[in-house]
């Protein structure tokens, strides 16, 4: 499965079942600032530490993995989700076969959370002045005047 790149699609994540012993790890999605996964752990293998600059949701689909970060352990079961807060190292444990979908955001830029409360991005000076003076900037037209 090739990773989608617009939002106009609809993306399977249910549990692969019998399948899950061939399935390997892929990109779902990517794009917008936002990066989703199909994470396959096998049972016995460890994913080394990993640290995303962006929060980072782990929902479990099916088996069991110990998600090892912050401040100790937790296990995860099928149908379980976990939030890990953006910059916090992490590694996954499989301790069944187990497949889980890892969303993780970019970080928010300084202006972003003030957008998001509702606030309007200031206007550029120079946009400004260009919304102030239309439709006065408009080139003149050119009218022709004959000498009689």
């Amino acid at each position: 499965m090739s990773a989608i790149s617009h939002t106009s699609e609809v993306i399977d994540v249910q549990p692969l079942g019998p399948s899950l012993t061939q399935a390997a790890t892929s990109l779902l999605y990517e794009a917008n600032g936002m990066r989703v996964m199909r994470l396959v752990v096998r049972k016995g293998a460890e994913m080394r530490m990993h640290q995303a600059a962006g929060a980072t949701a782990l929902l479990s689909l099916e088996g069991r993995v110990e998600v090892v970060g912050g401040d100790g352990a937790i296990r995860l079961s099928a149908n379980q989700l976990v939030c890990l807060p953006a910059g916090m190292p992490f590694a996954l444990k499989g301790l069944d076969d187990a497949s889980l979908v890892s969303i993780t955001a970019r970080p928010m830029a300084a202006n972003d959370s003030a957008l998001e409360a509702g606030a309007t991005a200031p206007l550029d000076p120079v946009e400004e002045a260009s919304e102030e003076s239309f439709p006065a900037s408009d080139p003149p037209a050119f009218v022709s005047r004959r000498r009689r």
